[in-house]
C-alpha cells in the first residue's frame, strides 16, 4: 500500500481561519476541537491548551491550530496542483495577503497566510 497524506497541520492566526482558509482556499470546515494543555505538552511540548479546526480546501484537509504568537521564518512550505492556481492568488491578493509569482512557464504561485505559513500552488488539471 502506498503512503497518503491524510492531513497538513499548520500554526495559524485565527483571523486565517476565515480569510484565508475559507475564503482565498475555499475551504470548509469539517470539525473543531480542543487540544488539553497536558496532550499538547506530551506530543508538542507546548505547555498550553489550544483550540483546532478542521478544514477541507478541495480534497486537502488541514488541522488549524489556532495560536496568535508568530513563528519564526522557516523553509517549510505546503505545494500542491490546482487548476484554479492563478483565482487563489488573485483571491489572496485581494485579501491583503503575501504573494509571489515565480517568473516561468510553469504557473507557479507563491501565498502565505499572516502566520507565514507558506503554499506553493502550481498550475494543473483538476483531480477527476
Amino acid at each position: 500500500m502506498a503512503n497518503t497524506i491524510f492531513h497538513i497541520a499548520l500554526h495559524v492566526n485565527e483571523r486565517d481561519v476565515n480569510s484565508f482558509y475559507l475564503d482565498v482556499l475555499h475551504g470548509e470546515i469539517t470539525g473543531k476541537f480542543e487540544l488539553s494543555k497536558e496532550i499538547s505538552s506530551e506530543i508538542f511540548k507546548i505547555n498550553k491548551s489550544v483550540n483546532v479546526v478542521q478544514v477541507s480546501c478541495e480534497e486537502i484537509d488541514f488541522e488549524l491550530f489556532i495560536d496568535d504568537d508568530p513563528q519564526l521564518p522557516t523553509f517549510a512550505h505546503v505545494c500542491f496542483l490546482s487548476a484554479q492556481a492563478k483565482k487563489i492568488m488573485e483571491r489572496a491578493n485581494q485579501n491583503g495577503y503575501h504573494t509571489y509569482v515565480r517568473n516561468n512557464s510553469s504557473g507557479t504561485y507563491f501565498i502565505s497566510d499572516a502566520n507565514s505559513n507558506l503554499f506553493e500552488i502550481k498550475t494543473g488539471k483538476e483531480r477527476s
